[in-house]
């Protein structure tokens, strides 16, 4: 891929919980059982179906405030996080947070509403940690969203809703929020008003949808996500053969985060080269690539890239495009997407 992967790079669709190094999450594991072998607790990783990977993660969920507060281990995650950005070009990212999760599995669905403190703590140290990182020019931006998470009651949605309003002021570094998970019943459109609520705070939306099958279902929270008004849409790969859609994301310039590692262990595709990628593309949906849950699905954006370009025969422009367009449909400072456009120029055209 000649030098493309030395140029500068935004990351848009990122889990923090999903980056957390490996070496990290081993320390976390060993702690609960001083025996653990490295390669065994990397062989945990080599997922057979999409149960085991969330089964990991809530593993991990629940031992990353066991035994430490998160003004004692967000930080320093938060900082090898951008390390590992940093090494890859990534000069921005825009990063989902899951407070929500943490609150649940620190203490179960019996109390975890009782423990509204410890949400905000998760949240606003998410925030600090992140608003130190961004003093540091050395280090990548980062830019949070907020994930209220859609397999939790409505209830649990509108509480978030209503802490988020009230902290909105002294969130720094939150730009949107977002709904991630799925496989339930309840639609996208079911949250539409408390995400206006939330509009009117100037948060932006993101959301997940349409990726996995049917294509029915798939189509339709598409559709939801359209209609509540979102800046970006995550995944949405499912609704590829809907051509009146696909001209709806073209008109109205609404960008699907695509991830096809995350699309391949998920199941939402049996096999990389039958991922719709090249049929969205050549409609001319707008696409920015992304990691998702990188450490979890052993990749980095630097290697999106790579596969993209070696399963579908991408020629640099292409790839070049892609680029641009996570600039574009960022939401990071103009002056970073103009370095960002300045080293694409010096490092490419240069050569």
């Amino acid at each position: 891929m000649r030098n493309l992967l030395n140029l500068p790079k935004f990351d848009l669709h990122l889990h923090m919980e999903g980056a957390i190094p490996l070496e990290s999450l081993f320390e976390l594991q060993i702690g609960e059982n001083p025996s653990l072998d490295f390669e065994n607790f990397k062989d945990r990783f080599n997922f057979q179906h999409f149960g085991q990977f969330i089964e990991l993660w809530c593993e991990h969920q629940t031992l990353l405030f066991k035994n430490l507060s998160p003004e004692q281990i967000l930080p320093p995650i938060t900082q090898a996080i951008a390390k590992n950005l940093s090494m890859q070009k990534v000069i921005y990212a825009e990063a989902h947070i899951s407070p929500i999760d943490s609150l649940f599995m620190r203490y179960g669905k019996d109390d975890f509403l009782q423990n509204q403190g410890f949400y905000e703590e998760v949240l606003l140290t998410w925030d600090q940690a992140v608003d130190s990182l961004n003093s540091n020019p050395e280090m990548p931006r980062i830019h949070l969203i907020v994930d209220l998470v859609r397999n939790y009651p409505k209830e649990v949605f509108n509480w978030q809703v209503g802490i988020l309003q009230k902290l909105s002021s002294r969130l720094k570094q939150v730009i949107g929020v977002g709904l991630g998970g799925g496989g339930t019943k309840k639609r996208l459109i079911d949250f539409f008003e408390g995400f206006q609520k939330l509009k009117q705070n100037g948060f932006k939306i993101f959301m997940h949808a349409g990726e996995l099958p049917p294509a029915e279902k798939a189509v339709q929270e598409v559709k939801d996500a359209l209609e509540i008004g979102v800046h970006r849409i995550g995944h949405g790969i499912q609704c590829y053969g809907d051509r009146n859609l696909l001209d709806c994301l073209v008109q109205k310039s609404i960008p699907l985060e695509v991830c096809p590692t995350s699309n391949l262990k998920t199941g939402s595709i049996k096999d990389l080269v039958q991922h719709p990628f090249p049929e969205l593309f050549t409609a001319g949906v707008p696409i920015v690539i992304g990691s998702d849950d990188p450490t979890y699905f052993g990749t980095n954006l630097n290697s999106e890239y790579e596969k993209i370009q070696n399963t579908f025969g991408l020629v640099d422009s292409d790839i070049l495009k892609l680029f641009r367009n996570s600039y574009q449909y960022s939401f990071a400072p103009e002056h970073l997407k103009r370095e960002a456009l300045e080293g694409l120029a010096n490092g490419y055209y240069q050569d």
